[in-house]
């Protein structure tokens, strides 16, 4: 969780200084805009996609390992188990496909 929240707060911060101004970030039509080339963002933008997908698969297979040895009937643990892990389907789905509009 930790990694999750270095990365977020690097992304942000390399991400809002992308620009000069600031204000060039969401509004492409500042003048005198100056900007990074656009492929160093969508390597970042797809390297953090990565780490929170994997970070998600983890922490959504966590309750399969806690619950593993719990003392229930297999149809609670089961049902226990599957929306617990609802982390992993949404880890899989929510990988974004960025276009980077300029």
């Amino acid at each position: 969780m930790i990694i999750v929240s270095i990365v977020a707060i690097t992304v942000i911060s390399s991400v809002s200084s992308w620009c000069t101004p600031v204000r060039a970030n969401w509004n492409p039509f500042v003048k005198d805009a100056k900007c990074k080339p656009l492929r160093d963002i969508s390597i970042i933008i797809y390297v953090c996609s990565a780490l929170f997908v994997i970070s998600d698969w983890v922490l959504g297979a966590m309750p399969v390992l806690i619950l593993w040895k719990v003392q229930l009937s297999w149809r609670s643990k089961a049902t226990v188990i599957m929306l617990l892990g609802l982390g992993v389907w949404y880890g899989t789905v929510s990988y974004p496909d960025p276009i980077v509009v300029r």
